[in-house]
């Protein structure tokens, strides 16, 4: 499947037959960017070790990789900078 930046998403569907030969469709479409499940927000205490586990709903039914990236904003940032 492929995203172009236009918003299309494209690709391709096969079926293989019986007697060795197949049927081949080209689909195309539009899809909605997935909805967050929810907003974490936590204040912790500086210089302590925190770990807490998120949960994660997997609605493909198959094993997959998550790649987590956390981002402090710049308001947060400034407000620690600032004490």
């Amino acid at each position: 499947m492929n995203f172009s930046f236009s918003g299309k998403h494209t690709g391709t569907l096969f079926f293989p037959l019986p007697d060795g030969s197949g049927l081949l469709y080209n689909v195309n479409g539009n899809a909605d960017s997935p909805r967050a499940s929810g907003k974490f927000v936590r204040e912790v205490p500086c210089k302590t070790p925190y770990i807490e586990s998120l949960p994660i709903e997997n609605w493909l039914k198959k094993s997959q990789r998550f790649r987590e990236h956390m981002k402090l904003s710049n308001k947060i940032v400034q407000k620690l900078l600032q004490q």
